[in-house]
């Protein structure tokens, strides 16, 4: 596990996931197993050699048995608002930008820049230790709490008080990452105590939060220093189980 500049990469076998956008772009490759994934109503079985790339529109899960590489654009850049027409690709090619660039459709609706849904996604990011009720955002933002619904639902595919679960489990692995204890995390992101957190972070990303702690920490020791790192990895440096893009286990069984 590592992350460089807003990318976290991960590599080792998993039998489960829920995904909820954040923002978000994940990318992955199937070494070997099979995995279910839904979104919505639809449903795709990705075997070894396949590749998948998640857009930030809606949520997905995945269910199965696989060993996979993964990275999770969190800070997406050219990429933001663009989504794909399909999460299964064909495997790709050259550098990992330019198969996305190659990948990508129309952009989404402007939805995501209207006022109030920026002002009620900045007004839960700054409260992510309190539950935001509906009736409290709405009046925070000046408006109607079923058009805020609405909005939400438009641009993220779910309501306000999921969207900030989401927030709060993004914070809560970053503040994992810089090594703060697990009582702390679960209290700085609002969980009421370290078994609500162990929940949620079990089913986003299928490790307990001292799992998550323990690999990142014990794999960042031993990666390629960040200065000897391409700063346009091909997709074959990506995906080489000796890249020091992806030495770590994303699911409970180690390969």
């Amino acid at each position: 596990m590592w992350r460089e500049d807003g990318l976290l990469l991960m590599r080792g076998r998993t039998r489960g996931y829920a995904v909820e956008p954040r923002g978000e772009y994940v990318v992955g490759v199937i070494e070997a197993g099979h995995m279910r994934a839904t979104r919505g109503r639809d449903q795709w079985d990705l075997r070894a050699g396949d590749a998948c790339v998640w857009d930030a529109t809606a949520p997905h899960r995945g269910k199965g048995d696989w060993v996979a590489w993964l990275a999770v654009l969190e800070d997406p850049g050219p990429l933001r608002g663009v989504a794909f027409a399909s999460p299964v690709a064909a495997p790709p090619r050259g550098t990992l930008i330019e198969w996305l660039h190659d990948l990508a459709g129309p952009r989404e609706p402007l939805i995501r820049d209207d006022p109030a849904l920026q002002r009620a996604r900045d007004y839960l990011g700054d409260h992510l230790q309190t539950r935001v009720t509906l009736d409290e955002l709405a009046a925070a933002t000046g408006t109607d709490k079923f058009r805020l619904v609405r909005l939400f639902r438009a641009a993220t595919g779910m309501p306000p008080h999921r969207y900030q679960l989401a927030q709060r489990v993004r914070l809560a692995r970053r503040l994992l990452e810089r090594g703060d204890p697990i009582a702390e995390v679960a209290a700085a992101t609002g969980f009421t105590d370290q078994s609500h957190l162990h929940r949620h972070f079990r089913r986003v990303l299928d490790l307990t939060p001292r799992e998550y702690a323990r690999r990142f920490h014990r794999m960042r020791q031993t990666v390629v220093p960040p200065e000897e790192y391409t700063r346009s990895p091909s997709w074959s440096h990506l995906a080489s189980p000796a890249s020091p893009y992806v030495v770590c286990s994303i699911g409970p069984t180690t390969t």
